[in-house]
C-alpha cells in the first residue's frame, strides 16, 4: 500500500476494501484508538503498514437526500 493515497468515508467502507490483517489493525481496534485521542480534528494513526488519518471534510451542501459523512479516515 505504500506510495498510494485512498480517501474513504467511513472505517466500514475501509474495512469493506482492506483486511485487518493488509491494515494491521481491526476495525474496532482503530475506533478504540480515535476515541481514546484528544478531541482534535485531526487524528493519525500509523503502524509498519499504513498511515490513517482521521480528519473532517468541508463539502459544499447539495439538495439531494445522500448526505456525505463529516469524518473521513484516509489511508496512505
Amino acid at each position: 500500500m505504500e506510495g498510494r493515497y485512498e480517501f474513504y468515508g467511513s472505517p466500514a467502507a475501509l474495512y469493506s476494501r482492506h483486511t485487518a490483517d493488509e491494515l494491521g489493525i481491526t476495525q474496532g481496534g482503530l475506533n478504540n484508538y480515535f476515541c481514546m485521542q484528544s478531541k482534535s480534528t485531526c487524528k493519525i494513526y500509523r503502524n509498519n503498514k499504513c498511515k490513517i488519518i482521521r480528519g473532517t471534510i468541508i463539502t459544499k451542501q447539495k439538495t439531494s437526500i445522500l448526505q456525505v459523512p463529516s469524518m473521513l479516515p484516509l489511508i496512505h
